[in-house]
């Protein structure tokens, strides 16, 4: 009797502990083995799907102007001002390049930096969302005898986190007058990345935004003028700003309609492309004023409300004026 119980006691144990284990088959395969094989990690077919999914990103939006595009430059310097807007994360991983030669990007990493030493390439890097930069070439090793055209070649890299590229262009677009240097040797041509000016870059001025007192359900316009020299057809480029972010996305919307914040800082920059060259960007800015406190009587005239300040003025207002008509 007392053996029956301990084996009714053993078998409700068991029982359920029954299903912690995986029965196993095989000549000459151990407990141990069994589980170790079991125990292996399942393939995950989605695995390198996921890895790649976690590289992908928008492409970086930077907003660039350069200093006297098209133009010659007040000093020997060119600069190059950016603000990426979008596109980089908060990952540190975008690089951004400027030479005179699109081969400078080629170059080992002791000659970009001897470049880098005279002026002729510069970088910047680990830059993100947000980040602001600037960029210098020297165009005194270029001068020669004769004024032309250089091209400014910008290169925007966005980096993989193992360091590999994973989106990658150049812009070839900007470009700024070397001026000619009477006591320099002749011009040096053969490279065809310089060309005798010929072209004169687009100029935008008079950009304002009106209403000048706008409310916060105003719709706004940029107004501005735009030149050519040449007389080429241009494109206008109008961006709009608030806070000091960039909302449209039409850019070439004059009008934005929207509901303002209080005290909300909208800017209006303009640039004009004639196909060659970009124009500097001109920029105005507005504060938006609060709601206009207006009540309307049963003439549906709009007159302002006194309040109760004044309310009390008027009434004091009225019993001077009396007593002085009693005088």
């Amino acid at each position: 009797m007392k053996t029956d119980r301990i084996f009714v006691f053993l078998l409700v144990v068991m029982l359920p502990m029954s299903g912690c284990f995986d029965f196993f088959e095989g000549p000459g395969e151990t407990l141990h083995e069994h589980i170790v094989q079991n125990s292996e990690p399942e393939n995950n077919e989605n695995g390198s799907e996921e890895e790649e999914t976690e590289y992908e990103s928008d492409e970086p939006n930077i907003q660039l102007e350069v200093d006297s595009n098209g133009t010659e430059p007040s000093s020997e310097y060119v600069y190059v001002n950016g603000t990426v807007l979008s596109g980089a994360g908060e990952e540190d991983d975008v690089v951004v390049e400027i030479a005179f030669e699109e081969e400078y990007f080629n170059g080992s990493a002791v000659g970009k930096y001897d470049r880098m030493q005279n002026n002729t390439l510069d970088r910047e890097q680990e830059i993100s969302d947000g980040d602001t930069f600037v960029l210098t070439l020297s165009i005194e090793s270029l001068m020669c005898n004769t004024a032309f055209n250089q091209t400014i070649y910008i290169k925007i890299e966005e980096l993989h986190e193992n360091g590999t590229v994973q989106y990658s262009t150049i812009l070839n677009n900007y470009s700024v007058v070397v001026p000619a240097d009477e006591s320099a040797e002749d011009c040096n041509n053969s490279s065809g990345n310089n060309t005798v000016n010929s072209n004169t870059a687009p100029v935008v001025t008079d950009v304002t935004i009106s209403p000048l007192e706008a409310l916060q359900n105003d719709e706004l316009t940029c107004n501005y003028n735009v030149y050519d020299a040449d007389g080429d057809t241009l494109v206008v480029n109008v961006t709009w700003l608030v806070n000091g972010v960039v909302i449209n996305t039409d850019w070439q919307s004059d009008t934005l309609g929207s509901a303002f914040s209080w005290e909300d800082e909208v800017e209006c920059s303009v640039t004009a492309s004639d196909g060659q060259q970009t124009s500097n960007a001109d920029n105005y800015s507005i504060t938006i004023l609060p709601a206009s406190s207006f009540v309307s009587n049963d003439d549906d005239e709009e007159l302002p409300a006194l309040g109760a300040f004044g309310t009390m003025a008027a009434i004091v207002a009225g019993i001077f004026a009396s007593h002085r008509k009693d005088e």
